[in-house]
C-alpha cells in the first residue's frame, strides 16, 4: 500500500501480484492490489479483484469498501455498491470513509 500511497502504482502493482502469486490467500494484498489498479483507472480489473476479495473474505471492511467505492465509480451495479458499503460501515462504523462512500452511492 505504502508505493501506491507514494504515487508509485506500476511497482506497488508488481508487487502485490508477486505477493498473491506468494500466497493467495492474503487478502489485504488484494484489496491492495484493486485500489492501486483504481488509482491508475483501471476500473474493470480492479473490481474484478476486489470481488475476489470479498468472495474471499465477506467481512473485511476494506474489500467492501473499495468494491463499493469501484463500482459506483464505474456506475454499474449500484445496488450491489451500496450493499458493500453498507455492510463496511455495519463491520467498521467509527471508519469515516466508508461513511462518505455510502452516502455517495
Amino acid at each position: 500500500m505504502a508505493l501506491s500511497d507514494l504515487g508509485k502504482l506500476d511497482e506497488a502493482e508488481d508487487h502485490l501480484r508477486e505477493a498473491i502469486d506468494i500466497d493467495p490467500e492474503m487478502v489485504h494484498a488484494r484489496v491492495a492490489l484493486g485500489v492501486a489498479l483504481m488509482r491508475k483507472k483501471k476500473l474493470q480489473e480492479a473490481s474484478e479483484v476486489l470481488e475476489e476479495a470479498v468472495e474471499q473474505d465477506p467481512n473485511d471492511p476494506y474489500a467492501l469498501m473499495n468494491l463499493g467505492g469501484c463500482l459506483e465509480a464505474l456506475k454499474r451495479d449500484l445496488p450491489r455498491a451500496e450493499a458493500c458499503l453498507r455492510k463496511a460501515t455495519e463491520i467498521l462504523p467509527e471508519a469515516q470513509q466508508m461513511w462518505i462512500g455510502l452516502a455517495r452511492v
